[in-house]
């Protein structure tokens, strides 16, 4: 990555968005001033199964390189006073969070046998996704993983814009 970044970077195109966007492999995006650091390893989770392969590729990232890994799941782009303001009760709002926990655990299931060692926190938040992946992974994760395609209507064709987002602001 040039480090153009922001509406710089997505007006002028870059390389590695292309790259991100058109691979039929798996990309690995290197912003230009990053650091090397042994920290945990975050992916994003939706509760399709769109996001089993990156789930995969974080258990097996994390395993290498015997870090934690967190697993990032958001339920709505609302944050809670949001929610409360459209009506919903606080009783509510939790049994949304809970059937969103329970989401995340059935799309991680089975990879705790195949990777013992692996420490896995989940984080099951109400808020925009990419904001909360580049939260959680701030400056100290080694890796984030995270699915190229999105749902709209031109799945497979573009880069989601959660992974642009993420792409174009990651440490």
């Amino acid at each position: 990555s040039r480090g153009l970044g922001g509406l710089k970077g997505l007006f002028l195109g870059s390389v590695s968005t292309s790259v991100a966007a058109h691979a039929k492999s798996k990309v690995v995006i290197v912003p230009t001033d990053a650091k090397l650091n042994d920290g945990p390893v975050v992916v994003g989770v939706d509760d399709s199964k769109i996001s089993d392969p990156a789930v995969a590729e974080a258990y097996r990232q994390a395993d290498l390189r015997k870090a934690q890994l967190i697993a990032v799941h958001t339920w709505t782009p609302l944050d809670a006073d949001a929610l409360h303001g459209f009506g919903l009760s606080a009783e509510e709002i939790e049994q949304m969070s809970e059937q969103a926990v329970e989401a995340v655990a059935e799309r991680m299931a089975g990879y705790g046998t195949d990777y013992p060692d692996v420490q896995v926190e989940r984080v099951v938040i109400p808020e925009e996704p990419g904001k909360a992946i580049l939260d959680t992974a701030g400056d100290t994760a080694s890796l984030i993983v995270m699915g190229s395609r999105g749902r709209g209507g031109f799945t497979g064709l573009l880069l989601g814009s959660r992974s642009q987002k993420v792409l174009h602001h990651a440490k």
